[in-house]
C-alpha cells in the first residue's frame, strides 16, 4: 500500500542551485593551526635534510612526522569497523519521574552500502536486541546512494520494539531519493515522521514522538509537527543537532540528532576537524539547551575514516532531573 505522505518528497540534486551552501563546512581553527605548525616542521626538516651538511636531528624528525601521519591514518581507517555501545542515563528537567527508566535505542547516519557500514549495523542491531529498549529511533542519512536501498530493506527487515520504530530523514536522504528511502523504511515497519508526531503510551502515560524534515534541505516545521499534540513529554527526532535551539522554545524534553559524525576526526583540545552546516554548535554528545536535553550520535558510517569518533549505537535511559 502506497503512503501518500511521501508523494510530496522531492530530491534535491547535489550541486543544484536549490541547495544553499551544500559545501558549507566549518574547519576547526585549532586543527588549522596544528596543520600549519606540522607543515612548517616538515618543510624545515626536509629543507635541512637536503642541505650540504644536515644536522643529525633532521632525518629522525622528518621520519617521525611521516610515521606519525601513517600510523594516525591507519588507526583512523581501522576504527570504522569498531562499534562503540554508548549506554547513558539522561537526566531531563522536562521528563516526569513517573516515566523514569524509559529506554531508547538510537541509530543515526547508517550510510548503508560499503561493507563496513553493514558490519557495524549488524553489531548495533545485535546490541539493541540484547538491551530490549522500549522504542527505537532513527535520525536520518540511511544510504550511501539510492542504489543501496535494497541493502537498507534487507538489513532493517524485522527491526521492532514494543512501542515501535520511528525515523526522520537527513540531508543525504534529500540529496538522494527521499521518496524511495521513506517508502523503503515504511515497508519494513519504520514510521517516517515528516513534520508529524505520534503518541505512544508507557506505564499508561502518553509520550509524544515528533519528527521534523531535515532543517538544511527541507522545511523543518516543529510547530506543524506538534499541532494537536497532547500535553505530554516530547521526544523530537531532528537530523541536524543545531535545531535544538528551536526545540528548546517548544518545551521539548529531548532531541535526538546525528549528522556531524563528531567531525570523523576528533581529538582532545582540538575537537572535531570539520563539521557541517546544522552541526556546528552541537557536534556530538550530550547537551542541555535551557530545559531541553540533546543527544547527538556520532553515527554508524559515512567517510571511511574515524579517529576519536568511533561509530556508535546509543542506548539511552531517561530519568527526571
Amino acid at each position: 500500500m502506497i503512503d501518500d505522505r511521501f508523494s510530496s518528497l522531492e530530491a534535491v540534486p547535489r550541486g543544484s542551485k536549490d541547495i544553499a551552501n551544500v559545501s558549507h563546512l566549518v574547519y576547526s581553527r585549532r586543527w588549522q593551526y596544528l596543520g600549519g605548525v606540522l607543515g612548517m616542521l616538515g618543510l624545515g626538516s626536509a629543507t635541512t635534510l637536503l642541505s650540504s651538511q644536515p644536522p643529525r636531528w633532521a632525518k629522525p624528525m622528518l621520519g617521525g612526522l611521516l610515521a606519525a601521519g601513517v600510523a594516525a591514518a591507519g588507526l583512523g581507517v581501522a576504527n570504522i569497523w569498531r562499534l562503540a555501545v554508548e549506554q547513558h542515563t539522561l537526566r531531563l528537567p522536562l521528563w516526569p519521574s513517573s516515566l523514569n527508566g524509559f529506554k531508547i535505542a538510537q541509530l543515526s547516519d547508517l550510510h548503508l552500502g560499503p561493507n563496513y557500514s553493514q558490519r557495524v549495523l549488524r553489531q548495533a542491531l545485535a546490541s539493541i536486541k540484547r538491551w530490549q529498549p522500549d522504542i527505537i529511533l532513527l535520525t536520518g542519512d540511511f544510504v550511501n546512494r539510492p542504489s543501496d536501498v535494497g541493502t537498507l530493506e534487507r538489513m532493517l527487515t524485522g527491526i521492532n520494539a514494543p512501542l515501535g520504530v520511528y525515523a526522520c530523514l537527513g540531508n543525504h536522504d534529500y540529496w538522494d531519493d527521499p521518496q524511495l528511502i521513506a517508502r523503503t523504511l515504511n515497508k519494513v515497519g519504520v514510521d517516517v515522521l515528516l513534520n508529524q508526531h505520534r503518541v505512544v503510551h508507557w506505564r499508561e502515560q502518553a509520550i509524544v514522538i515528533a519528527g521534523v524534515t531535515d532543517p538544511w534541505q527541507a522545511n523543518a516545521d516543529l510547530a506543524l509537527a506538534l499541532h494537536n499534540a497532547p500535553a505530554a513529554p516530547i521526544i523530537l527526532l531532528a537530523h541536524g543537532p543545531d535545531f535544538a535551539d528551536t526545540a528548546a522554545q517548544h518545551k521539548v524534553a529531548l532531541q535526538l540528532s546525528g549528522h556531524a559524525h563528531a567531525g570523523h576526526i576528533n581529538a582532545p583540545w582540538l575537537g572535531p576537524l570539520v563539521v557541517p552546516r546544522w552541526g556546528e554548535k552541537y557536534p556530538h554528545g550530550r547537551f542541555m539547551i535551557d530545559q531541553c536535553g540533546l543527544y547527538v550520535s556520532r553515527g554508524l558510517a559515512g567517510l571511511p575514516i574515524r579517529f576519536g569518533a568511533t561509530p556508535e549505537v546509543g542506548l539511552l535511559t531517561l530519568v527526571s532531573a
